[in-house]
């Protein structure tokens, strides 16, 4: 599939989406929740945009998410294949520092760690032991990223989730009704009719294909991002002790 300019696209789209249909009711609906949210606007000065603006922020939205998935190169598979084996290296070292921390004593001091000079003052191994779990945390959530994508073979319905999670959780549209604007997005984008009748075709719908991947998708999206924001917690929480240890310092 061979991807074309946004004014090209918009061009097509505009061609197709046919005033009061199911299609054209879900971009209005888009479009309102961009003017009651500016913040989601995309590369626009959020202020004193008129309703057009806001809407053509919202067709790039649509025209960006729903663009034909990039096929990689055989040197791309083959930079991410070592990506994924040094990730599984270093989680199973991680793993077996963790282990020695965990099932270790020190002069018979667990956790702790007693160096050969009595005036260097006991050293606690907790906070390495943490580091190490997160960085095991962080890996395998990317190594789950890399996995799929190595294993998954790019599908046309792929390209239609993306932009479907956003009009239902956001916008708050009923699965016919998104999958109505997306359809005819990716018809813009060059596709034919019938390899997108899992998004137009009712029966198919209920059938799950889309649906299954669907779910995967926000399981995979939901495992990447509590991993990420586990991260973010624990760095954050450690900055702000420093901060607050470093305070009491100077206040005594």
């Amino acid at each position: 599939m061979t991807t074309i300019t946004f004014e090209e696209w918009r061009r097509r789209f505009e061609k197709i989406l046919l005033v009061r249909t199911t299609a054209w009711m879900a971009l209005q609906t888009y479009v309102s929740f961009l003017e009651q949210h500016p913040w989601r606007l995309r590369g626009m000065d959020q202020e004193h945009l008129s309703r057009a603006d806001v809407r053509t922020d919202a067709l790039r939205s649509i025209y960006e998410d729903t663009l034909p998935l990039p096929q990689l190169s055989e040197q791309k598979r083959k930079s991410e294949a070592y990506t994924r084996k040094a990730l599984r290296d270093s989680i199973k070292q991680a793993e077996n520092v963790i282990s020695c921390l965990e099932n270790s004593t020190f002069n018979g001091l667990p956790g702790v760690f007693v160096p050969a000079d009595v005036l260097v003052p006991k050293i606690d191994v907790f906070p390495l032991r943490e580091k190490y779990q997160e960085m095991v945390e962080c890996a395998t959530g990317f190594l789950a990223l890399f996995d799929w994508r190595s294993a998954h073979k790019p599908n046309i319905l792929d390209q239609a989730v993306s932009l479907t999670i956003v009009l239902e959780r956001d916008c708050k549209l009923q699965e016919r009704q998104a999958l109505a604007l997306v359809r005819l997005a990716l018809l813009a984008h060059g596709y034919p009719e019938e390899e997108l009748e899992d998004l137009r075709d009712p029966y198919k719908i209920r059938a799950g294909n889309f649906r299954k991947r669907k779910e995967a998708s926000l399981k995979r999206r939901d495992s990447f991002f509590q991993v990420a924001h586990s991260s973010y917690l624990k760095r954050h929480n450690c900055e702000s002790l420093m901060a607050k240890i470093q305070a009491d310092k100077l206040a005594s």
